[in-house]
């Protein structure tokens, strides 16, 4: 932006927000984690299941169930570094448990090294989500467990103590250092922790006529429901009975404690975040929910041929609710709503709205979801063609001038997840423990 003298190092604008480089790069890291995410994911499925089931499993759970909304039109939000954090800790957690190596690959056990590592990456996953924090603290205990009875439990307590240590350290220098450091800005902080999540919703009891109303609602509601906008969320937890004899099963099944906390804070919180899906829980469960999934896929497949294309079918809804979210500025966004004591952005009928729209005006509607990247090739290719004089009116409004900018961006968006497929050909070819 300082190179070619963009107005938004001195004021910041729509326009110049929309041109900036610097903007676009903060995009791009968040796609790289979305991408990378899948990677990691994939990596770790692949040391129990084929190439096909673990492919599917990635595609069903993370790429179909709003997760690339976040990562292309809200890099702001934090639910992308989220997630990538947490399928770090499954990888980690699925290599262990299949190879009994360190739980830091290498090639001997280098207990503390490895437990300040752990303890990094616990704080990271802190500072990203401050409601993950007792998730945090759970990761050590696991993945150190398994160096039992290799390793004595006074030592794996050590380790998990260095663990905490080591975020503790990292909290202190990107989180409170800052606000020790400039004290005006402290009652902001302090209207976070007390005010927000901690008064109004961790600490909310109601009676359970309400949460029994509220799990209903978080299930099949017509806004945000998780059969519409996540069911494989929900298929993978109930299919954590299929690996119930399994190993890995128990530690799944311990990281439903902290899962519950996020569970609790939508119930409680009585919305959605203000966007798409109940993100405060999709994006911290979809890794725990990756492997009994993978499960069941595989299951079906072998033994129930029909529930497997069915398994596949059902990928219709969450993707129509995807691919319509704010696909036009009427019935298929957000308007602002109010729920008694605070005003927030929802659409109470937003799923009845996309098959509504889709039979009354189907024109409009495929317009609608196909005006991004489509439409842009479409453009370019009548563009190059000579046939810009053919160009649909929508199209002529949207790209008015061809810009070698634009053309550049889309090309390293489109580009990027095949380069980093292969780095990670070249990577998994090297290591010998990997399937």
């Amino acid at each position: 932006d300082r190179f070619i003298g963009n107005e938004i190092i001195i004021r910041r604008t729509d326009e110049n927000v929309r041109t900036s480089w610097t903007a676009y790069g903060f995009t791009i890291a968040s796609i790289f984690y979305l991408w990378t995410t899948c990677l990691l994911l994939y990596s770790g499925l692949r040391y129990y299941f084929n190439s096909r089931i673990s492919l599917l499993t990635i595609i069903l759970t993370v790429l179909i169930q709003g997760v690339p909304l976040f990562a292309f039109r809200r890099p702001v939000f934090s639910h992308i570094f989220e997630i990538f954090m947490q399928s770090v800790f499954l990888f980690l957690l699925l290599r262990v448990n299949k190879v009994g190596d360190c739980v830091i690959p290498g090639r001997q056990f280098r207990g503390m090294r490895e437990a300040m590592c752990v303890g990094l990456l616990i704080g990271l996953i802190t500072l990203v989500r401050i409601n993950n924090i007792i998730l945090s603290l759970t990761w050590p205990i696991l993945l150190f467990s398994f160096y039992y009875p290799r390793v004595t439990i006074s030592r794996i307590v050590k380790m998990v103590i260095v663990s905490y240590l080591s975020m503790a350290v990292l909290v202190f220098i990107f989180q409170a250092l800052p606000i020790f450091c400039n004290m005006s800005d402290f009652h902001q902080y302090r209207g976070y922790f007390s005010h927000d999540l901690v008064r109004l919703h961790l600490t909310s009891f109601y009676n359970p006529a309400f949460y029994i109303k509220r799990i209903g609602h978080v299930l099949w509601g017509h806004d945000w429901g998780l059969i519409f906008t996540a069911p494989y969320l929900l298929l993978g937890f109930f299919s954590l009975i299929i690996i119930r004899k399994e190993k890995i099963f128990v530690y799944l099944l311990w990281l439903l404690i902290p899962m519950s906390v996020n569970l609790y804070l939508i119930l409680v919180r009585q919305q959605q975040g203000c966007w798409y899906g109940y993100r405060h829980l999709i994006f911290s469960f979809i890794p725990v929910i990756a492997y009994p999934m993978a499960s069941l896929i595989s299951v079906l497949k072998q033994k129930r041929i029909i529930f497997y294309y069915a398994v596949i079918a059902l990928a219709a809804i969450p993707l129509l609710s995807m691919m319509s979210f704010e696909s036009n500025n009427s019935n298929l966004t957000l308007k602002l709503m109010n729920q008694g004591h605070c005003d927030f952005w929802g659409n109470p009928t937003y799923q009845l709205e996309i098959y509504k729209t889709l039979v009354a005006a189907p024109v409009s509607y495929m317009s609608g979801i196909l005006k991004g990247g489509p439409l842009y090739l479409a453009y370019l290719a009548l563009i190059f063609s000579g046939l810009d004089k053919y160009l649909p009116e929508i199209v002529r409004d949207k790209y008015q001038v061809f810009e070698w900018s634009t053309l550049i961006r889309t090309l390293i968006i489109y580009l990027l997840p095949f380069m980093l497929l292969l780095i990670y050909k070249k990577a998994a070819a090297t290591d010998r423990s990997h399937p």
